[in-house]
Parts: structure tokens; sequence; C-alpha cells
């Protein structure tokens, strides 16, 4: 009886903090949805489309003062429909943010959120999977862990865009390092908690589904709940 007891009030020690670590979680990703409505505006917009001399520059000069102020999102960008960025604002590690240049700014056609993207009706987003930056096709080092939102954006009815927004996601990890969990994406790699985090990108088998491959199905086919390592 007395084993019963330990294990129950562990079970419901370890639910308590998954459930707390969720409802933090939660309330960071609701504010990066909070801003994604924010950026699309119509006011944003307007100026992102407009032809007035002067115009493109006052929302440039917005969304930098918007970066700096909030100073965890890498990238905040309107693309055009076939994939153009049309306005991009970079933010690095020490909170400062910079204009890009138009001569510096890339197509994205071809990145998946895009695609993802400009395929959505109005209101709806695509939040990607939690992975690392790339630039001009290679993953930015320091690895930067990032979380993109993205959602087509409209003006007069008629699709123009798409607005990304890059999410530094470290201080997600580093709140599941806190509370002494760990983190799995879809397919069994390491995100946050052991020393194989991010290791999958270059060995397939660096996973916990080739590590501890029956726990692992075991957790895939249940989808929630514990497991009791050995039972």
């Amino acid at each position: 009886f007395e084993k019963k007891r330990r294990f129950g009030a562990l079970i419901q020690r370890e639910n308590e903090r998954v459930t707390l670590l969720h409802n933090r979680i939660s309330v960071t990703l609701n504010s990066v949805l909070s801003d994604l409505e924010y950026l699309q505006n119509p006011h944003c917009i307007e100026l992102l489309m407009s032809n007035r001399p002067g115009d493109r520059d006052e929302l440039k000069s917005n969304l930098l003062g918007f970066s700096l102020a909030k100073r965890h999102y890498s990238q905040l960008r309107y693309l055009g429909p076939g994939g153009m960025e049309l306005v991009r604002i970079d933010c690095d590690r020490q909170g400062r943010s910079c204009i890009i240049p138009d001569q510096q700014l890339q197509n994205k056609a071809s990145r998946y959120y895009f695609r993802e993207a400009i395929g959505l009706a109005r209101g709806q987003i695509y939040i990607s999977p939690l992975d690392l930056n790339i630039e001009q096709g290679k993953v930015v080092v320091p690895l930067e862990p990032t979380l993109r939102f993205a959602t087509p954006v409209f003006r007069y009815g008629q699709k123009v865009g798409v607005l990304v927004v890059n999410y530094w996601a470290d201080s997600l990890l580093a709140e599941i390092n806190r509370n002494n969990c760990a983190l799995l994406n879809s397919t069994g790699g390491w995100l946050c908690g052991s020393d194989l985090d991010w290791k999958f990108l270059d060995n397939p088998k660096a996973t916990f589904g080739v590590t501890q491959p029956e726990i692992w199905r075991e957790i895939v086919r249940r989808g929630s709940g514990y497991l009791w390592e050995g039972k």
C-alpha cells in the first residue's frame, strides 16, 4: 500500500509540474499570436502596399521600433505573393535591431513556412515545428532554435503576401531544462534535455526512438499519459 501511495504522489507531482510548464509556454505563445495580429493591421498593410514615397520607409521604422521593444524576434518579415521578402527587420542576441537593405532581401518561395502560409485563409496561422534558423541555405551558428509564425495578409479582400515572425525559442527551452524536463520532436529527435540535443540533424540515429525504441513506440502509441520505465 505504501509503495502504491508513493507512486501516486510521484505521478501527481510530475503532472502538476508538466501542467505548470505547459501553461507558462501557452502564455508565451499567445503573446506571439497577439503580436502577429497587431502586425497585420490595415495600417501596416496599407504602408506595405502603398506606392506613395516614404510609406514603406515608415513601415520599416515602425517595425524597427517594435523589434527593439520586443527583443525576442530574430526576424520580422513581410513576403510578397511570390515569396520575395518586401520588408525585413533582424534582431541579434544583444537586442540590436536593424532594417535589412532592399538589395539583401531574399526570395523564400521554396521555404516550407511560406508554402504552408500562402495557401491559408484569412485569420489562419501556420506555426512551424521547432527548428534551427537557416540563412543562405546554411544553419546559423551559434544555433538559433526558432519557431516561425506565418499568416497571409490581405488588402481590400485580396491576398497580397505573408507575414512571418521568427521567435527565438531559447527561453522556452531554458524553461523546460530548468524544470528537469526534456523535449522531443515528432520523430524522437532531442530538442532539449540531453547531450544529444539537435544531433539528429547530422546523425539520424541520435534520437530517442533509436536509443530507447520500446519506450518510444509506447509513447507514440499512447499519445499522452505517463510511462514507468521497465513496467
